[in-house]
């Protein structure tokens, strides 16, 4: 799965800034406050940076989904979830 999270954020058309946001919040734990401040930008601009950036990964997996491609999670019924 992660390989494939690797290809949907190359294929999401990311700008730098959203890349490096992502890298810094979701690569080495960084809170927004901090990602701000070591980027020189506002945090609610990391926070938008961030929220475009997942928008366009998911619009990448939605491409996929309606092409049937990637993975498919299925809810599989078992003795504990009946």
């Amino acid at each position: 799965m992660l390989a494939e999270l690797a290809t949907a954020i190359e294929l999401a058309d990311l700008t730098d800034r959203q890349r490096k946001c992502l890298r810094l919040v979701y690569g080495y734990g960084f809170d927004e406050k901090e990602a701000a401040r070591v980027l020189g930008f506002a945090r609610n601009t990391v926070n938008v940076h961030i929220n475009n950036a997942c928008t366009k990964i998911a619009d990448v997996y939605e491409s996929w989904a309606w092409r049937g491609e990637g993975y498919d999670f299925l809810y599989i019924e078992t003795e504990e979830t009946e």
